[in-house]
């Protein structure tokens, strides 16, 4: 008769427990072996990736170059783009420039002499603004022939050619002070008076036959220096 044999049974050995490593270490190259192989093919997949990526970015740049001018397409950069900036043609060629600003562009501003204060009375007729070729003519009449009647009266007539009227208040008295809204050389202001009593000579500008206003900024032009 045949027997059965297990000599684990009363021997004290962990019979299951060393299957189970046995199945283990079997399995264990088989495992290394499919883990090697599935980061091989991932490895792939992230080379084609980019060889994709890379052949459609050549792909854009050949078409930009089938246009020969955004081919030719010069660039220019300034340092201080705020302040100057700069652009380039097709035919600019590469090349480093220093600017030097030798002017700002300033506006012209006028300052009446001293009146006791706001509400004194300067006087009627016809006032007459120009500033560069534009001209307007303002009625000052008995309604507003004070210092700040004068001011509101500028600064509220429609065709104000971008003269801006103040008045400064000060220890010495009150001043009216004309500004020109616009910067440059040619955007000088030019002050006539006619009719009435007489009173607005106070305010006239007319170099160099009359200067009863005193220029306290000039008119300019902004100038730059390149490369001096």
């Amino acid at each position: 008769m045949a027997s059965v044999i297990s000599s684990g049974i009363g021997s004290g050995l962990d019979i299951g427990g060393l299957v189970e490593q046995l199945v283990l270490a079997e399995g264990q190259p088989v495992s290394a072996r499919i883990t090697q192989q599935e980061s091989k093919v991932q490895a792939k997949l992230l080379a084609f990736g980019s060889l994709k990526a890379g052949l459609s970015d050549f792909r854009d740049k050949l078409d930009t170059m089938k246009d020969l001018d955004k081919f030719l397409v010069r660039s220019a950069s300034s340092s201080n783009e705020d302040y100057f900036t700069v652009s380039a043609d097709t035919k600019a060629v590469s090349s480093n420039y220093s600017l030097e600003v030798v002017n700002l562009a300033q506006a012209q501003k006028l300052t009446s002499g001293a009146f006791a204060d706001s509400d004194t009375a300067v006087g009627t007729g016809t006032l007459t603004l120009q500033l560069g070729t534009d001209v307007v003519s303002i009625n000052i009449d008995a309604e507003n022939n004070t210092l700040a009647g004068i001011r509101d009266a500028i600064n509220a007539e429609p065709n104000n050619p971008g003269i801006g009227a103040s008045i400064v208040n000060a220890d010495s008295g009150s001043y009216l002070v004309l500004t020109s809204e616009k910067t440059g050389a040619a955007n000088t202001i030019t002050v006539t008076q006619a009719g009435g009593d007489g009173g607005l000579a106070a305010l006239e500008y007319d170099p160099p036959t009359s200067t009863a206003l005193t220029e306290t900024f000039a008119a300019q032009d902004g100038l730059i220096r390149i490369d001096g």
